[in-house]
């Protein structure tokens, strides 16, 4: 005779068993990705007393500080790009973990880079960097962005002097709302190259690198 309650009971217990071992496999991911992204985050907080380390004691050496400053962030961009595949495929492997804060904290390390991005090219007088602001959609498809985002890949590896930063526009973030209001950015795919030539919808590599130098 069968027993029904040892058959559910054993039936319950694999369930449990089984939503356990999900549940530990995405803290796993999570603290990873959370893991990543507080390493990017210090690389950043390097090139911040990097930057303030001249002004404070009135060091010249501007040359040395340049080469720590490009280091720096290049190391900060080559990890962004990294954590952005690692987040795609951790989110779609996820059936328990709340990867929210986990996009906010990237999105706003890689908004830092781009500040810090910026600031170097005054500091160091280095108009051959040309930072490139990525925004595209986090919350809904987009199969545009995913297009533009390989022709980013191809424009990071071709040109080493392009900094290219993603940022979703979708997450509702005040210092992102702010710099889309400021330079008109209404739409994904949208590209801000040198903070200062916007560009909407899915571009070929030629129309991105345009008249900047490309090395």
């Amino acid at each position: 005779m069968v027993n029904y309650k040892l058959t559910l009971a054993l039936t319950i217990i694999v369930a449990l068993g089984a939503i356990l071992a999900i549940k530990v496999m995405d803290d796993m991911r999570f603290e990873s990705m959370s893991n990543e992204i507080g390493n990017s985050m210090l690389d950043g907080e390097s090139t911040r007393l990097i930057l303030l380390y001249p002004q404070i004691f009135n060091i010249n050496d501007s040359e040395k500080m340049c080469q720590i400053i490009d280091f720096n962030t290049k190391r900060q961009m080559d990890s962004s790009f990294h954590l952005v595949n690692l987040l795609k495929i951790y989110e779609d492997a996820n059936l328990m973990s709340d990867y929210e804060i986990v996009r906010e904290r990237y999105t706003l390390s890689n908004i830092e880079l781009w500040f810090y991005i910026t600031q170097s090219k005054v500091v160091c007088n280095n108009s051959d960097i040309v930072p490139v602001l990525f925004f595209h959609t986090t919350k809904t498809k987009c199969p545009e962005c995913v297009v533009q985002g390989q022709v980013l890949d191809k424009v990071r590896d071709k040109c080493k002097n392009f900094r290219i930063i993603t940022v979703p526009n979708d997450l509702d973030i005040e210092i992102v709302n702010l710099i889309m209001e400021q330079y008109g950015v209404v739409t994904a795919p949208s590209l801000l190259i040198n903070n200062e030539r916007l560009i909407w919808g899915v571009v070929s590599e030629d129309d991105i690198i345009g008249d900047f130098e490309c090395y």
